[in-house]
């Protein structure tokens, strides 16, 4: 692979308004392959308006280009789902040009940063949340299973696999490396060998030949264990749903 002149990629977005470029993900770990993005972001004092992050073909290679506002990276550092998603990355990371060091501000404040009493609190309720949220596509695995019905099936799994892997991530408090991390360092927090981290290969079909059909009775055996894991940090009202939830799931085991 050719040497990448990432400056000169962070010359062509540089633009008035922007405090910030930083070069992230793979590229700046420096565990980058041939089929690896070149992830830039861009950090703006006071961004124009929302952007979403688009895509470049530069010189053979596909550069996303983000943009971030000051205000956003608060919620890095205070929103327990943020922390877990960016954090790590923000310590990996290299800037490319950062003016007056706002940046480099964000990057120490990044590499002290502690999952304490108070963020564990905000997770707590955020995962009671997201499992109340996550009974629709129980229901959309119970119904699916009794009219074989392949739409129900499918909506159904990603709730059963990547919601709840999602759920127990920030439960956890794992401060992702990457988005292609969240499947390995997830089961890793929960241990290799533990009850959910099995459920959880089982329920994504990633050990042994399988079907959809028993991944997705993976995926419901595994809202049963993480409602069970959550007892005790679940909110009372959303609890009585998930409950309820779990009710169906195992009266179903039963018919």
């Amino acid at each position: 692979m050719q040497d990448i002149d990432y400056q000169a990629l962070a010359n062509r977005f540089l633009i008035e308004g922007v405090s910030s470029i930083v070069l992230m993900g793979s590229h700046a770990r420096g565990d980058f392959g041939p089929n690896s993005d070149i992830d830039i972001v861009r950090f703006w004092q006071e961004m124009p308006d929302e952007h979403e992050a688009v895509t470049y073909l530069i010189e053979d290679h596909f550069v996303v280009v983000g943009d971030v506002s000051l205000n956003q990276v608060e919620e890095w550092f205070t929103s327990p789902e943020m922390a877990t998603e960016f954090i790590r990355g923000v310590t990996q990371s290299k800037a490319l040009w950062d003016r007056e060091g706002q940046f480099a501000a964000i990057k120490k404040r990044a590499d002290s940063f502690v999952w304490d009493s108070d963020m564990q609190a905000k997770a707590d309720a955020f995962v009671s949340k997201m499992m109340v949220g996550w009974i629709e596509e129980v229901q959309k695995a119970l119904q699916g299973f009794r009219q074989n019905d392949l739409g129900r099936l499918l909506n159904g799994k990603h709730g059963l696999t990547w919601g709840l892997l999602k759920v127990m991530r920030v439960h956890q408090g794992v401060l992702l490396s990457g988005d292609n991390g969240a499947y390995p360092e997830t089961v890793a927090s929960m241990g290799e060998d533990s009850q959910w981290s099995s459920l959880c290969r089982k329920a994504f079909g990633v050990v042994g030949e399988t079907s959809l059909h028993a991944e997705i009775e993976a995926g419901l055996d595994l809202y049963v264990l993480t409602a069970e894991l959550l007892a005790e940090r679940l909110d009372p009202a959303d609890k009585e749903l998930i409950d309820e939830a779990v009710k169906r799931i195992t009266d179903r085991s039963r018919e």
